[in-house]
């Protein structure tokens, strides 16, 4: 099929399944629903060496990600704090500018090898990931062209500028965006 659905939270794109199946159960088939998050996680999925990563890819959440960077510094004996190495490398991915002491850079390119090494991605570079896999390789861009030809994207207002560029390289023949500015997280 060539229809994928996204909303910003998982209940919201159950919710949205859920409703569709009841107005239309035969023409849901196929259909692939979920949100921005499932979906670049997907295609990283498809192809994880792109990135660097091995077959199989695994995310970590929240407190991984703090575990991680923890071992880190305590391993490197580096004065500096979690939440300074979060801050440098979810800014070294963007390619923001900023201001970094050496521990915290350090920290987080020990980080980022740290992830690769694990075959793993942590939820911030989901997003980023499946962008750089559609920016370099075609026959991925392809494909996930054609599987998002129909693009129906749910609470659009609070998407993030992330998820805006994801929905950009889908080129998608039809695209329905669906959002309240009243509602609007960012």
């Amino acid at each position: 099929a060539c229809v994928t659905a996204l909303s910003f939270t998982r209940n919201a794109a159950r919710e949205l399944e859920d409703r569709a199946r009841e107005l239309a159960p035969e023409a849901v088939a196929g259909v692939m629903f979920g949100t921005s998050h499932s979906f670049a996680l997907a295609v990283i999925r498809s192809r994880p060496r792109v990135l660097g990563l091995p077959g199989r890819v695994t995310v970590y959440d929240e407190q991984d990600r703090e575990d991680v960077i923890g071992d880190v510094l305590s391993t490197l004996k580096l004065n500096s704090t979690i939440s300074r190495v979060i801050e440098y490398v979810e800014a070294k991915r963007r390619r923001l500018g900023g201001q970094w002491t050496l521990p915290a850079a350090k920290a987080g390119d020990e980080y980022e090898r740290r992830l690769l090494l694990a075959g793993a991605v942590d939820f911030d570079r989901i997003l980023l990931g499946a962008i750089e896999i559609l920016e370099r390789d075609q026959e991925a861009r392809e494909t996930w062209r054609r599987r998002a030809r129909y693009l129906i994207v749910d609470e659009f207002q609070d998407a993030a500028p992330e998820e805006v560029r994801l929905y950009g390289l889908l080129e998608p023949a039809e695209l329905v965006l669906v959002g309240d500015p009243n509602q609007n997280i960012y």
